[in-house]
C-alpha cells in the first residue's frame, strides 16, 4: 500500500520553533516594497501600475524566500550580499 502523501512534517519545519508575522515586519515590507517600485518606475517610466505592481511583488517574494532559504541554510548566506556584484 502506498504512503499517503503530506501526512509527516517536513524536517525543515521542526528544528525551529515557527514565529508569527508581526506588524512590525510587514511594516518594513512595506517599506522596501514602495522603494523597489520607485527603483523599477525611474528606470522603465513606460510601465503601467498593474505591470510595477507585479514585478514589484514578484521581486521582493524572491528576495524573502531568499532570506529563508538561508535562515535555514540550505543556500549559503552570500547571494543577496552580492547582488549588484559584477563578475567577470
Amino acid at each position: 500500500m502506498p504512503k499517503a502523501r503530506g501526512t509527516g512534517k517536513s524536517k525543515l519545519f521542526r528544528t525551529q520553533q515557527v514565529e508569527p508575522v508581526d506588524e512590525e515586519f510587514l511594516n518594513e515590507l512595506d517599506g522596501y516594497r514602495e522603494e523597489l517600485a520607485r527603483g523599477f518606475k525611474n528606470r522603465n517610466q513606460s510601465l503601467d501600475r498593474e505591470t510595477l505592481t507585479e514585478i514589484t511583488q514578484c521581486t521582493l517574494d524572491r528576495l524573502v524566500f531568499i532570506r529563508f532559504l538561508e535562515d535555514k541554510l540550505v543556500e549559503p548566506h552570500e547571494i543577496i550580499d552580492n547582488l549588484g556584484n559584477k563578475t567577470v
